[in-house]
């Protein structure tokens, strides 16, 4: 049901990877496209391709058997900026109120920076949703092209933390909106199908690591704190790391198989990830760096609390002691300490709170927020 109280159903583009493409910023696209479609006239422009396959360091950028939406355009392609051009005339004929576009990696940075200047030019509003005002691990030249694609092309920003809105307002007088990221609720429910995590003891804590493994997620100091506790402190912990890694996939595995942490390394389909979530007590995120994670608000979806870094926009999604723990970031030490005093009682203690968050941090809250925002309500 539309929301009677807009005066005028607004009309929006949402721009971003959507099914069968993988990974996070697809399922927060299709998450906010479908809260959007309540309350406004939107529509889904997506990508015939995203990455050539030669410059993609992952087995694939799609989920293998997975369809496009019905309801979206896959018009988009890497390699032919004639479809940017075309895409960009399809959106100006619409005339719509508010053009969304996702902002994570710098290849596509170029193609988005000259769609949306020259969609203001035409006087419509555009937003970006900026998930990584620069790339992770980027260069300080990457970082000086990338404020120069920034500086100018969208109307305002979205950033889901703190740090990523004081790296805009430092080359930017444009206004930016801060809002985490919702619980995505296009996972699906775990499957009554338990996963294979391995054998625990009895009440031992199942932790767990998950997602796409690169070097500022820490698993390397994760794997030092676990190695330097002792033989009792490692019998109170069953540790599992699942997920694909682009490189140094068998000296990793060499590493996991000498401290015989169970592991899965490979890309998970959105249902495994859910029911190894589901099957631990506590999602471990041992980062170095972070402008946000897509593991935290899955990990709150399926109801599990989280042990991670007191660094960029993570301490504004966990609240220590009540939907996960914070310690500090490159600190083995520190955070074998909090590994080793939790217990079975403290993680349930975790999920009313986790409960409350989820609820409050809703995509159509999200989508009514962006809508105030850019001053769309009639």
């Amino acid at each position: 049901m539309k929301n009677k109280s807009l005066q005028k159903e607004p009309t929006v583009f949402v721009v971003g990877p959507a099914v069968p493409f993988r990974g996070g910023i697809a399922q927060y696209t299709e998450s906010l496209y479908d809260a959007l479609k309540k309350i406004s006239d939107t529509k889904l422009v997506s990508f015939s391709r995203q990455y050539p396959k030669a410059l993609y360091p992952g087995e694939s950028d799609r989920v293998e058997g997975a369809v496009r939406r019905s309801d979206a355009t896959y018009s988009l392609d890497s390699n032919n900026p004639a479809t940017w051009y075309l895409t960009y005339k399809k959106i100006v004929a619409e005339k719509p109120d508010l053009v969304l576009i996702n902002w994570w990696s710098i290849y596509w940075q170029p193609a988005f920076s000259w769609m949306a200047r020259r969609l203001k030019r035409k006087g419509i509003k555009v937003a970006f949703i900026c998930h990584n005002v620069y790339d992770h691990d980027a260069s300080s030249k990457k970082k000086q092209i990338a404020k120069m694609l920034l500086k100018g092309a969208p109307s305002f920003f979205i950033a889901h933390s703190e740090p990523e809105a004081k790296k805009l307002h430092s080359f930017t007088s444009e206004k930016v909106m801060v809002r985490q990221i919702p619980a995505y609720d296009v996972l699906p429910k775990p499957s009554k199908e338990a996963i294979d995590m391995g054998k625990k003891e009895h009440a031992a804590i199942n932790m767990l690591f998950i997602g796409l493994i690169r070097p500022y997620k820490g698993l390397d100091i994760l794997l030092d704190a676990y190695q330097q506790m002792s033989k009792n402190e490692r019998d109170r912990i069953h540790l599992t790391v699942v997920g694909e890694t682009w490189k140094d996939k068998e000296l990793l595995i060499e590493r996991l198989d000498t401290l015989k942490v169970r592991h899965d390394i490979r890309f998970v389909s959105d249902q495994e990830m859910v029911d190894y979530i589901s099957k631990s007590d506590v999602v471990v995120l041992p980062y170095l760096s972070a402008t946000g994670s897509a593991v935290i608000p899955a990990s709150y979806f399926c109801g599990r609390p989280v042990l991670a870094t007191r660094i960029g926009g993570l301490t504004e999604v966990v609240e220590d002691g009540k939907t996960g723990w914070l310690v500090n970031a490159n600190d083995a030490e520190d955070l074998k300490r909090k590994m080793a005093s939790l217990t079975l009682k403290e993680c349930e203690t975790t999920h009313a709170h986790i409960k409350k968050w989820v609820n409050e941090n809703s995509w159509d809250n999200m989508a009514r927020a962006i809508i105030d925002a850019a001053d769309l309500n009639g």
